[in-house]
């Protein structure tokens, strides 16, 4: 707001002063990312960015119903106030004073024989130290623009046209507004997969202004897919030709597996199918290797049901030869003989790879 104060009876200077009445405080979504977001474990947060307006200068130091690790930061910017000089239909008159004022403090142009509006505008651009305010001048626009030096300061600026029928006004300043941004960012760590409903409540320093002004949000955090063995082991040592006790996973927030990536590298005769969540590998490895023989398969997920990452799980079957025994040449297997008498010699190989064998009595 704005007052100019004009001699009532006789001619005189104007001088215009400044009177601020801030606006009840507000704040409102900028730009960014939405403001009600569906995101994954480790996914970073498009960053959301809100203005304060008004009497508005932060927000409440306290908990704002965010994930871990999402957190408000609060940024404030320069001041750019700009002020436009307009001729009028009379003449420049010399050793006239334009001054603009900075927080109180004036700084003048006097106007020199020849002047013309930019030769104003320019002088005033002048006339401002760079340690109050840094100010440049527009000649094709014809406007005077000051920028603040400290970030978040509202700067009490007011131009003064000299006297009556100036040949140069000059404007009242317009500024960028809001000088106080806040940025939600950060990654989802360390987060509960679920529903955060946020809200932001702003504060200010003016204890005239109770009113508060709050916005809400949402962040939705959804889960990865994830595998988890259920029975077995991960590391199955089977013999050739035995059934393998079965393996099983269960598999959350997919609805699949890929099943053709994990058969095809299971030893033949075992294989994998689904019921539910949970993947179960069964059957009887049929491949005669000749040492013992590691097969590393892996479970992965398929179709995460929020379209998150999905997993995957590693672990090995190590098939074993089966023993073979086989007679030695010319050994009778089946004889008759009499007490005390001795038996042909009967003799086996034992192979792939047994170290030795046991006899078991059929009967007497």
């Amino acid at each position: 707001l704005f007052v100019t104060v004009i001699p009532r009876d006789c001619p005189g200077t104007s001088r215009t002063y400044r009177i601020k009445v801030p606006a009840a405080p507000d704040i409102r979504y900028d730009s960014g990312g939405t403001t009600n977001q569906q995101l994954c474990i480790g996914d970073p947060i498009d960053p959301i960015i809100y203005r304060l307006e008004g009497a508005a200068t932060g927000i409440v130091s306290s908990s704002f119903g965010l994930p871990p690790n999402i957190l408000p930061s609060i940024n404030p910017i320069n001041q750019i106030q700009r002020i436009s000089l307009t001729n009028t239909t009379s003449p420049v008159g010399v050793g006239r004073i334009y001054t603009i004022s900075i927080d109180n403090t004036d700084y003048d142009y006097r106007v020199q024989a020849g002047d013309v509006l930019n030769d104003i505008g320019v002088g005033l651009q002048a006339a401002i130290p760079a340690g109050v305010m840094s100010t440049t001048y527009d000649v094709g626009t014809q406007t005077l623009i000051l920028e603040g030096n400290i970030a978040g300061r509202d700067y009490d600026v007011v131009p003064n046209t000299p006297g009556i029928f100036p040949g140069v006004i000059l404007g009242w300043p317009t500024n960028n507004g809001s000088l106080f941004f806040i940025t939600l960012s950060g990654n989802i760590v360390g987060a509960t997969p679920g529903v955060y409903d946020y809200t932001l409540t702003t504060t200010n320093g003016s204890a005239s202004c109770t009113l508060q002004d709050s916005i809400n949000g949402r962040i939705t955090v959804n889960d990865n897919s994830t595998i988890t063995l259920v029975s077995g082991s991960l590391t199955e040592n089977v013999c050739d030709g035995t059934p393998i006790t079965p393996i099983q996973f269960r598999i959350d927030n997919a609805n699949s597996y890929d099943e053709a990536g994990l058969d095809a590298a299971l030893p033949a005769g075992l294989d994998s199918s689904i019921a539910g969540n949970i993947v179960t590998i069964v059957g009887t490895p049929q491949v005669n290797p000749p040492n013992p023989t590691p097969y590393s398969y892996t479970v992965t997920s398929v179709n995460n049901l929020s379209g998150c990452p999905e997993t995957t799980l590693q672990a090995q079957i190590t098939v074993l030869p089966a023993p073979i025994i086989t007679p030695e040449p010319g050994t009778v297997m089946s004889q008759n003989i009499c007490a005390f008498e001795a038996i042909a010699p009967i003799e086996f190989t034992v192979s792939n790879p047994a170290f030795g064998m046991t006899f078991v009595p059929g009967g007497t």
